[in-house]
């Protein structure tokens, strides 16, 4: 049994566009795969950045924690007064 000549064409074509599908998702997995590599690396070094300031931040908060804030000329507040909105915002200082 003889296949007739445009079946043949019909499946060459048929058999093209499916190597050439199968190619562009392979490119197209191959991408995404690089672009979720670099962008795990900027996640890192994201991550390494935050990591050095909240260790800075720390050590700021431990150098403050251990100053004595009498010796720097700091009183305790003589009085506390609550502030209750009017409904306008307003910056208000209570206790001078």
């Amino acid at each position: 049994m003889r296949l007739p000549s445009r079946a043949i064409t019909y499946l060459s074509f048929s058999c093209a566009a499916l190597v050439v599908a199968y190619l562009a998702l392979v490119a197209t997995t191959i991408f995404f795969a690089t672009l979720r590599t670099d962008r795990m690396v900027s996640l890192r070094e994201l991550e390494s950045k935050v990591s050095a300031l909240e260790t800075e931040y720390y050590d700021a908060i431990a150098h403050l924690s251990a100053t004595d804030v009498i010796a720097q000329g700091y009183v305790t507040p003589t009085s506390v007064e609550y502030v209750m909105s009017s409904g306008a915002p307003a910056v208000t200082r209570a206790g001078r």
